[in-house]
């Protein structure tokens, strides 16, 4: 069926119709740039957590895909990748490289990664690297430290703790005087030992620090009342994977006090409550498993109140591991 409309009915119509594609296109229009506000809006109401964790995601992706573009415009124009400062192009050309010698090569980001504000305003992303290569697989504490560059987070560093040992170790001039042992119990030997300005009698000037080869590792200070600190490694007194430290601090006495340390969850922890010895024979080692007691330990103490042929005399006992 044909409707036929008259000469007076026409431009009325038309009229109206072009308002109503108008009006359509506007709201059209305005939906579009809602969107694009919300869009917006919802980035800008992502915390800086939440944007680096995505990143994150971003950063695994673009590897195992190797997505050269997206892990170029991820990066910084200049990274401290691994070992040393370079450009990002050169990043992507040591990532090319890697899987033109292992195309096999994988990884994924295990467990939830972790974050670390920085005093720099920097955010440090810590997580577990799985990697997979050649049929094998190995788990690599690793980190990206992302820094806010005109407004937009950018990759800054990329390492993991193992590569970061190792440059320290290269690093590092160990003294003769420091011990060896498996403090953080990761398999692998550090070395420890104590570092302090001292005056000209010997005694410290400053906090005495205790140092390492291995970085993670510190946080042990003795104040300046100290002329030394004697460390023994005591082993592994809890039947486990890492070593215990044995401290004597001491000065113009041979009356001193014994403390033991344990290192666990990133930092030193006393292991026993301090007790009293007497360091006039050399004797430092004072702290053993207890073999018949589980989670004990016998320590040789000595008595400051014992006289005459009993002066220091040793008392031994078994006391319970707190850490």
């Amino acid at each position: 069926m044909v409707l036929r409309m008259n000469n007076k009915l026409s431009l009325p119509v038309i009229i109206c119709i072009a308002m109503m594609i108008v009006f359509n296109s506007c709201n059209e229009f305005k939906t579009k740039s809602s969107n694009e506000a919300n869009d917006s809006a919802s980035v800008e109401r992502m915390s800086d957590e939440e944007i680096v964790l995505s990143l994150l995601k971003e950063w695994d992706k673009a590897i195992n895909e190797s997505d050269y573009e997206v892990q170029s415009q991820l990066f910084a124009p200049t990274v401290f990748f691994y070992t040393a400062e370079m450009s990002v192009d050169k990043v992507i050309e040591n990532r090319k490289s890697l899987f033109a010698k292992h195309p096999d090569f994988a990884q994924y980001v295990k467990g939830t990664p972790t974050i670390t504000r920085l005093d720099s305003g920097d955010l440090k992303v810590s997580f577990i690297k799985h990697c997979l290569q050649n049929g094998n697989g190995k788990d690599y504490p690793s980190y990206l430290v992302f820094s806010k560059i005109y407004g937009q987070w950018k990759i800054t560093k990329e390492s993991d703790e193992v590569t970061d040992r190792n440059v320290q170790k290269r690093k590092v001039k160990v003294p003769p005087s420091a011990i060896t042992g498996d403090f953080d119990g990761d398999g692998k030997k550090e070395s420890v030992w104590v570092e302090g300005k001292k005056d000209s009698e010997g005694f410290y000037i400053s906090k005495a620090i205790l140092k390492s080869d291995n970085p993670a590792i510190g946080g042990l200070a003795w104040d300046n009342s100290y002329s030394g600190v004697e460390l023994i490694n005591v082993g592994k007194l809890d039947g486990g994977n890492r070593d215990y430290l044995g401290t004597i601090p001491f000065a113009y006495s041979t009356w001193c006090s014994y403390k033991l340390y344990v290192f666990r969850d990133g930092k030193w922890k006393m292991a026993i409550e301090p007790f009293t010895v007497w360091v006039g024979d050399d004797n430092y080692y004072r702290v053993f498993k207890d073999t018949k007691r589980k989670g004990n330990v016998i320590i040789v103490s000595n008595d400051m109140e014992a006289v005459d042929d009993d002066f220091a005399k040793e008392i031994k006992q078994s006391v319970p591991l707190m850490w």
